[in-house]
């Protein structure tokens, strides 16, 4: 069922989380939508100078009803807060990853076709110009016949927010979500966005650095799809941490009839002719990329309430990425909560 002229009815929107993405939240969607009411909701009591008021708990919204809910809390939350947020009827945008496990991913199902809700995972990558030349150089098949995929990313944890310690970030606890495999799971999405579903060939994972958290740090596995036209195995090498010194994020597609590597941190996308032994620099990096994505990813929002159907990512897509981070998971045997002595370097 379409919802005509989305924008224009949507008087108030809550945003479940008051840290630096909530935030982000909250300034993109005063941007967007300045005349709407927008409730921030924050455990810790923390507060935006773009939100109308913040509160504590859900029960302190009072009469507030919200037609958004944007959910960034902590990810071993994401669902509790989306399914509470649903019961209201409310449709949710939920930040990545969508959850730790789909135990509750059937309850959020059944209200979205109850309640007839919208609702999206906030992999706002998809919205990068950059990563989006490179999914159409792939779909037109431009590199001609796929042979190999190469992705490599990490950053040193402390480095990431600075100002802010980094034991007491997400990240760095197993239970709270952390770990580089669901940090990082952008990567995952843009790979099975791009290339269709992948399996898992073989996975480690490492706790590699001196730093005090009780989750991997360090990547290591190899993932398959297989080509649309042969049904042959094509074979993606991916590389996580959060111990490298450097920022680095990369992927590079390799194919019989070109090279197209995209420079995540540059946002810029180079591509490597055969045929001429050129290489030229495909996409530049537009000013603020990263909140502009951000923007983009509200407007298919926006746009998926509008119409009825999802534009962006799906809960569906968004559990298909958890899923596959759990078989990774699986497939290296390495357990966070237990054991974790024997991956760490003493």
């Amino acid at each position: 069922m379409k919802h005509a002229d989305a924008e224009f009815l949507i008087e108030n929107i809550v945003v479940v989380g008051g840290g630096s993405i909530g935030q982000r939240h909250c300034s993109v969607v005063r941007e967007m939508l300045p005349s709407a009411q927008i409730a921030l909701v924050s455990s810790s009591g923390r507060t935006s100078s773009d939100a109308d008021f913040s509160v504590r708990r859900f029960e302190d919204l009072m009469n507030f009803r919200p037609q958004i809910a944007i959910i960034t809390s902590s990810t071993d939350r994401h669902m509790d807060d989306a399914i509470e947020m649903a019961k209201i009827g409310a449709h949710l945008l939920i930040e990545k990853p969508l959850c730790l496990d789909g135990s509750q991913f059937d309850d959020l199902v059944q209200l979205r076709e109850e309640k007839n809700l919208t609702m999206c995972v906030g992999y706002n990558l998809r919205y990068v110009p950059s990563i989006r030349a490179l999914k159409d150089m792939v779909v037109s098949r431009e590199l001609g016949r796929l042979l190999h995929i190469k992705v490599d990313v990490g950053q040193f944890l402390p480095d990431w927010s600075p100002g802010v310690t980094y034991k007491e970030s997400v990240s760095a606890s197993a239970h709270r979500g952390g770990g580089v495999l669901l940090e990082l799971s952008h990567e995952l999405d843009y790979l099975q966005w791009i290339f269709g579903p992948m399996m898992v060939k073989y996975a480690s994972l490492y706790h590699k650095s001196d730093l005090d958290i009780d989750v991997e740090d360090l990547a290591i596995f190899e993932l398959v799809f297989l080509d649309a036209r042969r049904g042959t195995p094509i074979p993606v090498s991916v590389t996580m941490d959060f111990c490298r010194r450097s920022c680095h994020r990369t992927c590079t597609v390799f194919g019989e009839e070109g090279t197209a590597e995209w420079d995540g941190v540059n946002q810029v996308l180079h591509h490597y002719k055969a045929d001429t032994a050129e290489s030229k620099m495909r996409v530049v990096q537009m000013d603020g990329v990263r909140n502009e994505s951000y923007k983009r990813q509200f407007a298919a929002f926006l746009k998926s309430i509008r119409l009825g159907l999802t534009v962006g990512c799906s809960i569906e897509d968004g559990m298909s990425t958890v899923n596959l981070i759990n078989t990774i998971r699986a497939k290296s045997g390495f357990s966070p909560t237990a054991n974790l002595t024997r991956y760490i370097d003493s």
